[in-house]
């Protein structure tokens, strides 16, 4: 007997009752998964956004107690921060990103060891670096003024950032050593010395500053004691604890390979540099104006005001996305390409930022984002190690 050519209006109400069911626990399993995975990104984004916040605040606080003591004081607070150290901490912070790929790719294969070699490699890299950046602070007088500041901000900026040459080398220390700790999900330590290192840094910075009368002197003094006992206290805990076979000690291997690792270095440095450097450009124009310290000063107060909104805006996107090529190798072991790439587009919706990602797992993409290029850690996820050997694409919007 043939098969009628329509079916009765039963048999399609008993179909659709079906899908229904079926969509029903689609839609449940699709939100249950993204709570799922939003909860467990919370858990290592949120102390990282905490910690970036904290530290952010010392520069900040430290020009909040120097306005107490003179126009001239925030001024030259203002523009060692947002210029001389600005640029420093761009190139350093790009440049030290480059190790969250590595550690990623390291931790999610097993070969824990590595982290800690790949750390003291970084280290080797930006206290070079570092050393590099050391004629700017001495001579940021005369760059200065050649950009257009007053001969009197220029000199007090200058005098300041002298000062400050040990907090260019904690950075030094310090990012490589946030990348190392992030790779494990040890970011509770992070939180915790920041948070205690905000609060005494608070305590001795109106002491000095403001109750012994130090000024610049004590401002220079407590914020590099505040990065130099950041340093120390994530140190302790990972030679003390030893990270979890993490850290083995120093190793001659760290000296292995560098040209490689300087290559993906600056590659992290240029972009993100992009972003942190508008700040560096509004301050010298801004000094460019006739009677420059109220204007700088002005100035100065919006950045740090918008920069707290920036910690929390910022950070939970780009520090959410610094994760995102870890968490990929970590769920590599279990996880076909399909369901990588679903969990990538699940962190970037978690990360809630308008923007738009392509990737292309062999070959560098050029990506403009209005704003900055801050998506470049899934450019260095991509370009370090290919997901699939037939070299899938991934397009996601959010």
């Amino acid at each position: 007997m043939e098969a009628p050519l329509l079916q009765s209006r039963g048999t399609n109400h008993g179909r659709k009752e079906g899908n229904d069911d079926d969509n029903k626990e689609f839609d449940s399993s699709v939100l249950g998964d993204f709570g799922n995975e939003s909860r467990t990104l919370w858990k290592i984004a949120g102390p990282a956004i905490f910690t970036s916040i904290s530290q952010y605040s010392l520069g900040a606080l430290t020009q909040t107690f120097t306005g107490f003591v003179g126009e001239l004081e925030l001024a030259a607070v203002s523009v060692e921060n947002s210029v001389v150290a600005g640029l420093a901490f761009g190139v350093m912070l790009g440049m030290g990103s480059a190790l969250e790929t590595l550690c990623g790719q390291a931790y999610g294969a097993g070969q824990i060891r590595m982290l800690g070699i790949y750390m003291q490699r970084s280290w080797v890299i930006l206290l070079t670096t570092a050393c590099l950046l050391v004629p700017v602070y001495i001579w940021s007088p005369p760059i200065l003024t050649f950009f257009g500041e007053t001969s009197e901000i220029s000199n007090a900026a200058g005098e300041f950032a002298i000062w400050m040459l040990p907090q260019l080398f904690a950075y030094a220390l310090n990012f490589p050593i946030q990348k190392f700790l992030q790779a494990q999900s040890k970011v509770m330590v992070m939180a915790w010395i920041s948070a205690v290192v905000l609060v005494l840094h608070t305590f001795f910075s109106w002491l000095l500053i403001l109750k012994l009368g130090w000024g610049l002197v004590g401002a220079a003094l407590v914020l590099n004691a505040s990065w130099c006992i950041i340093v120390v206290a994530q140190l302790g805990y990972i030679f003390i604890t030893g990270s979890d076979g993490a850290w083995n000690g120093f190793s001659w291997l760290a000296f292995s390979d560098l040209w490689g690792f300087v290559k993906l270095s600056l590659a992290s440095a240029v972009m993100l540099c992009l972003e942190f450097w508008y700040l560096m450009v509004l301050v010298v124009i801004t000094g460019r104006l006739p009677n420059p310290l109220i204007p700088v000063d002005a100035i100065s107060i919006c950045i740090s005001y918008v920069g707290r909104d920036r910690g929390g805006m910022y950070d939970r996107g780009i520090r959410d996305e610094r994760f995102v090529p870890r968490a990929v190798h970590q769920q590599r072991s279990g996880c076909s390409g399909d369901e990588e790439a679903c969990w990538v587009a699940g962190v970037h919706c978690a990360a809630q930022q308008p923007s738009a990602c392509f990737i292309w797992c062999r070959y560098w993409s050029w990506m403009a984002i209005s704003g900055g290029l801050h998506q470049y850690w899934m450019l260095l996820h991509s370009w370090v190690a290919c997901w699939d050997s037939s070299g899938f694409h991934v397009w996601f919007w959010s």
